[in-house]
């Protein structure tokens, strides 16, 4: 995860991060709502700008390996129950 508290151009080293492929979502902590970027081949290092440019507002961007297969944010995995 990386907070954007403003409207920037950031490069995020991803090197640490496990997988290949990255799944990628822009989260708006103001509205709890998660908009998916797709997914994107780790290259160790990747570039991201938030998707608005108003002043006051905030974004949080989540990266994930898209082998776990973990919920878009702001969402949980309820296993299904076998009845």
């Amino acid at each position: 995860m990386a907070y954007f508290p403003e409207h920037r151009r950031a490069t995020i080293n991803t090197e640490k991060l496990a997988g290949g492929e990255l799944r990628s979502w822009w989260f708006n902590p103001r509205t709890g709502k998660a908009t998916a970027l797709g997914t994107k081949r780790n290259e160790k290092k990747l570039s991201f700008e938030p998707p608005t440019n108003v002043p006051g507002e905030d974004w949080v961007l989540v990266l994930d390996d898209t082998a776990n297969k973990y919920p878009a944010p702001g969402r949980r995995n309820v296993p299904q129950s076998p009845f």
